[in-house]
């Protein structure tokens, strides 16, 4: 079945932001949260990173 024009590219678009809110949020819960292996701001104490990722994933 072909599709106009106008909603190849909204199911594009649509596709690219679910994907990336994907991998962002799978990024914030394994690795932020649950490994503890990098945060937004690494140059204090853990729980200060911690408190910097949550505030960085809130506001992006």
């Amino acid at each position: 079945m072909d599709l106009p024009i106008t909603a190849r590219g909204r199911n594009l678009s649509t596709g690219v932001f679910l994907g990336l809110g994907s991998i962002a949020f799978l990024d914030e819960v394994v690795f932020h949260q649950l490994l503890h292996w990098h945060h937004f701001y690494d140059k204090s104490n853990s729980s200060m990173g911690l408190v910097s990722d949550g505030l960085f994933h809130a506001f992006s």
